[in-house]
């Protein structure tokens, strides 16, 4: 058997359903809302057609987006008026 030269990817399922891997609350977030994948090159947020969206630093992704340690995905930002959902901090690396 041969090791392969990178890991797999693993990755986690985000939303309101309690089948998610990590279970957000809040009226804005959909039922399976994005997905967090560790790959290689890093962590990444992928949208999976949630209606409020899902955000890093404040950016609606709208496709599969590299996270950077510090950086914040917010699920369900609605209009300018105020914010619904949950903000994930991406912890930063430490020295």
């Amino acid at each position: 058997m041969t090791p392969h030269p990178h890991p797999p990817a693993r990755s986690r399922l985000v939303g309101r359903s309690p089948d998610c891997d990590l279970v957000a609350a809040g009226d804005g977030v959909s039922a399976r809302h994005c997905r967090l994948t560790v790959t290689a090159g890093g962590l990444v947020v992928a949208d999976l057609g949630s209606t409020n969206g899902a955000f890093v630093n404040g950016r609606r992704v709208a496709g599969p987006t590299p996270v950077r340690p510090g950086d914040r995905v917010t699920l369900a930002v609605v209009g300018s008026a105020g914010r619904m959902g949950q903000s994930l901090p991406v912890p930063r690396q430490s020295s």
